[in-house]
């Protein structure tokens, strides 16, 4: 995929700068649907924090002519967000519990809510990430594990228009503890 976003550029005329690329992955291959002269949601964090680059200074310094590229920190350990993503079906988010406990997870560097409470959901899916979660592991198996931790101190109450109220976790697809279990409250 880094070679066809590359081919995507090159095509364009981008040489140097900052994008946004999304790739598609269809039944016939990878497939570019987005390219954007801007920054992807928060990708400037994790480069800071992985590699100590501040994409954005850099953009900034390029469009007025200056060039002051520093090669990234060498990564010697993996360095993850996660995004809490919201219901699929119109609700409002009512509360948030665990997310000074999630911060406390050895391994988590952060816990920034999203959405707060009382606001209302209308797209779900990953279009209503409720928060995120960062953080930073020896390697990916120890990154699942911090998550596993981590998410399994959060949850988050719902009401929807036909006046349900949920309780849900975050999912953990990669856990035998699972995630998204759902009870009335």
């Amino acid at each position: 995929m880094a070679d066809l976003t590359a081919r995507a550029l090159r095509a364009l005329g981008v040489d140097f700068g900052v994008t946004h690329t999304e790739v598609k992955l269809t039944a016939e291959g990878p497939r570019i649907i987005e390219v954007n002269g801007r920054l992807g949601g928060l990708v400037n964090e994790i480069s800071r924090r992985a590699a100590g680059v501040d994409l954005i200074r850099l953009a900034g310094l390029r469009a007025t002519g200056k060039d002051d590229w520093a090669e990234p920190e060498p990564m010697d350990r993996v360095h993850f967000q996660y995004w809490g993503a919201g219901p699929v079906e119109r609700c409002q988010l009512t509360a948030v519990r665990g997310g000074r406990e999630a911060r406390a997870v050895p391994g988590i560097t952060a816990y920034r809510p999203i959405v707060r409470p009382g606001q209302w959901l209308f797209d779900g899916g990953m279009t209503c990430q409720l928060d995120m979660v960062c953080g930073e592991a020896a390697d990916h198996g120890e990154m699942f594990a911090v998550l596993d931790e981590a998410l399994g101190r959060i949850g988050y109450d719902f009401r929807f228009e036909d006046g349900r109220t949920v309780r849900l976790a975050p999912p953990r697809p990669w856990s035998t503890a699972g995630g998204t279990v759902s009870q009335q409250v």
